[in-house]
């Protein structure tokens, strides 16, 4: 299936537990890390401003920064984990239907980035078989 294109921007951003903020932007580092960074994505590309948009968004500024930071260093690697965790954090459909926005999005950024047949191909099956399956 080929990467979706999002719907309507987020006019009112459902509020996220902070839990939740920052497994999503653990999600979103770890996919700029298996998709961008091995093909020298550099860090001035719109896929790093989304991730600092997506950042104020969701408000995960000041205060909350440090706590963030420490909670996702000690978070395991293991992505499915982490999509895993992020589903529990969320708790409801809205919520659900606006994280898988946004990593479409994320997606759909470094698919334009990239440029390349191969990086599509894997971000449409990693979309499919863990994005769409896990938050479903």
């Amino acid at each position: 299936m080929p990467i979706k294109e999002t719907g309507a921007p987020w006019f009112f951003a459902p509020n996220l537990s902070l839990d939740a903020k920052v497994l999503l932007i653990a999600q979103m580092n770890f996919m700029i890390q298996k998709f961008t960074i091995p093909h020298d994505c550099k860090s001035s590309s719109y896929v790093f401003t989304y991730l600092q948009k997506v950042k104020e968004e969701i408000k995960l500024t000041g205060n909350n920064v440090s706590e963030a930071t420490e909670r996702v260093t000690n978070l395991s690697t293991n992505n499915d984990n982490i999509l895993r965790m992020l589903r529990n954090a969320l708790s409801s459909s809205r919520q659900n239907s606006y994280c898988k926005d946004i990593l479409n999005t994320l997606a759909l950024h470094i698919r334009n980035e990239v440029k390349d047949f191969v990086i599509t191909g894997m971000l449409n099956d990693y979309i499919d078989n863990h994005i769409d399956v896990t938050l479903k």
